[in-house]
């Protein structure tokens, strides 16, 4: 293919994917608008221009949580344009390839893949951020749930329900080195210690211990900066921040399984753009031939929401230290990639 062909291609997607996106990101903000004006009802103007600030803020969060779903339907769209249009059929009598034709889709896919991690989604998590920061009071804004933690190595692998503000909601604690295991309904976490209350031990041979107050100890500067990283959840952690919690944790050998999982799971996402434009092919390349094939696209997504669901519990294995992290993050999409590659091969290559 030629640079001229490509050019067109790659701009006809960016024409696309502009339009649908200022679509799609003004019907979240009004839907995003309606939600705001049911929690903060609008008594004059100045209320409504301060509805109208909470809703420019709450909006970047929604729109780069979908935004390689818009991808998806662009390159659709573009896709189905070319077949309906014969640009499909002129381009393949010319001697083009349905791998020469995918290849601006996938070049524009890792472009919009890269926007979307380096700054799309830092600037969807200021912005929702300061949202809650205007709406929220200190303490609620703080609180962490989920977290998993192994330290040092996989010899001790902690489970903390909730911290907020330091103040933990559920601990577990389960020492493989010994066989103890340690239970808490609540505890406080300082720069040193970890002050539980209402702690039940389980020792290896059996015997169980019910202790008001226990104290865990850790008199090192991993610790206290692994403290440090759970003030502010996996999730909202851009991909600059969790590359270093990364680096850290590879340093000091502990484990913090949902910051880790947290950054697979956005490379991932990354990998869809790619994907996605496979699937497009897919769905779009027998539109061009024959309509009756399309049952093949039906089948393909039918199959990628079935892997889909598997996701959440891979993910719950890989917390648990069932499976190792990248199996929760690049199973499906290694699969799906693996089905859709083939399929495309299979029925138009």
């Amino acid at each position: 293919m030629n640079s001229t062909i490509f050019r067109y291609i790659f701009s006809a997607q960016f024409r696309s994917m502009l339009l649908v996106s200022v679509s799609v990101f003004f019907i979240i903000f009004l839907f995003d608008f309606i939600e705001v004006m049911r929690k903060f009802p609008a008594a004059d103007f100045s209320e409504i221009i301060f509805d109208l600030q909470l809703t420019f803020l709450k909006t970047p969060q929604t729109f780069h949580e979908v935004f390689h779903y818009i991808y998806f339907v662009t390159a659709t769209f573009t896709l189905w344009h070319m077949c309906h249009s014969n640009q499909i059929t002129i381009l393949k009598s010319s001697g083009s390839s349905p791998q020469q034709i995918l290849f601006p889709f996938v070049t524009f896919g890792i472009s919009m893949a890269l926007f979307w991690i380096l700054i799309l989604q830092p600037v969807g998590l200021f912005s929702a951020q300061n949202y809650e920061n205007a709406i929220s009071s200190e303490d609620s804004r703080n609180t962490n749930r989920d977290i998993w933690i192994s330290y040092p190595g996989d010899e001790q692998l902690i489970h903390i329900n909730s911290i907020d503000n330091n103040v933990i909601d559920g601990f577990q604690l389960i020492d493989n080195s010994c066989g103890e295991k340690i239970f808490a309904r609540s505890g406080k976490l300082t720069n040193d210690s970890v002050n539980l209350e209402d702690v039940v031990i389980i020792e290896k041979d059996g015997t169980i211990k019910s202790l008001p107050t226990f104290k865990t100890m850790r008199h090192d500067r991993a610790y206290t900066t692994a403290i440090e990283i759970l003030s502010v959840p996996a999730k909202k952690r851009s991909i600059y921040s969790l590359i270093k919690i990364i680096r850290f944790q590879r340093a000091e050998e502990i484990g913090l399984k949902s910051y880790e999982l947290a950054l697979n799971n956005m490379l991932a996402i990354c990998c869809n753009f790619i994907l996605f434009a496979i699937i497009a092919a897919i769905i779009c390349f027998p539109i061009n031939r024959y309509k009756s094939k399309t049952n093949v696209a039906i089948q393909v997504i039918i199959a990628i929401i079935a892997l889909r669901f598997v996701n959440g519990f891979l993910e719950t294995f890989a917390l648990s230290n069932v499976i190792p992290i990248w199996l929760a993050s690049w199973g499906v999409v290694f699969i799906l990639l693996c089905l859709s590659v083939a399929v495309l091969i299979w029925k138009e290559m």
